[in-house]
């Protein structure tokens, strides 16, 4: 019977953590997914010291070629193809694309957008959090209002890149822009969600470079709310951002895409109405957390 794949170094780890920890052999490779032999085999001989050496043929890419790899995607951001010529590779760029995707360290994850944080932006969302954390601020009685947009194809701005696990995750400026689709907007608080509307033009309720829309402006007066003043490109710090974003995997569930507006338009609806009451008071309670994030960053962009 032939060998089963070699245990990583991290597997091994996990191994003798679990095995120190007084768990089974059996448990220990229902954990890890691997046979009962191989767990037993590491705990006897942790350090592979009684073990013979794998039969077989030799891996193409020795672990320098690797790491020369893993530097090439990750901090310059090269492609297989690019990374095979430039270090002069003798296999093909499948083979250098499935070592990359091999490794525990490097994913392939796409690229977060934010909008660009100058030093001043920097400074005053540090400001804000300061104020709310200070203040103890009750954001159980605040109503977050945003726009979206919602494409016939699916979400703007796919774009991957190998990460370094160990790193901060990367992010890309981005512009607001108008395109054929379908513009909402709603508002949402822990007690639960307004309707939500669908508009014709342009709309801005948060910082963006759009003019404020009259219908928000009507709307606020007529409901007899008072406005907070809110810091700029700080859509990490809003709740309702998360919420769009549920909304997104729900539109557009299993690659769906959409014919005509209408059809979207409905969809929008559908999912809008889905959405839970407990999802809402979660990402309120969580506010506190993000207020001492922006705090512990300088300013920075979060991840929420």
């Amino acid at each position: 019977m032939p060998a089963g794949k070699e245990l990583s170094k991290r597997e091994k780890g996990t191994i003798l953590g679990l095995k120190k920890a007084g768990y089974s052999n059996l448990k220990i490779a229902k954990e890890i997914n691997r046979s009962e032999k191989a767990v037993r085999t590491v705990v006897r001989d942790p350090d592979g010291q009684n073990r013979r050496p794998r039969t077989g043929r030799p891996k193409i890419l020795s672990p320098r070629a690797r790491r020369q790899m893993f530097r090439l995607a990750c901090k310059q951001g090269m492609s297989s193809a690019k990374i095979k010529s430039t270090i002069n590779l003798s296999c093909s760029r499948s083979t250098v694309c499935r070592a990359q995707w091999d490794t525990e360290i490097a994913k392939y994850v796409k690229r977060k957008a934010a909008p660009a944080l100058m030093s001043d932006h920097k400074l005053r969302r540090v400001s804000f959090a300061q104020e709310k954390a200070i203040s103890y601020f009750d954001w159980k009685r605040v109503l977050f209002s945003d726009e979206k947009k919602f494409n016939l194809d699916g979400p703007d701005g796919c774009q991957f890149y190998w990460h370094d696990s160990r790193l901060p995750p990367e992010i890309f400026s981005k512009r607001v822009a108008s395109g054929g689709s379908v513009m909402v907007w709603a508002v949402i608080s822990a007690h639960g969600t307004s309707e939500i509307k669908i508009l014709e033009g342009r709309l801005n309720q948060d910082g963006a470079g759009f003019h404020r829309a009259h219908v928000v402006k009507a709307w606020l007066e007529d409901e007899n709310i008072s406005t907070m003043s809110w810091t700029a490109k700080s859509p990490d710090l809003s709740p309702i951002e998360n919420l769009w974003a549920d909304l997104v995997l729900s539109v557009y569930a299993n690659g769906r895409q959409f014919e005509t507006v209408e059809e979207l338009r409905a969809q929008v609806l559908l999912s809008w109405a889905q959405v839970k009451l407990e999802r809402l008071q979660s990402l309120v309670d969580d506010m506190p957390t993000r207020m001492a994030l922006v705090l512990r960053s300088a300013g920075a962009k979060i991840n929420r």
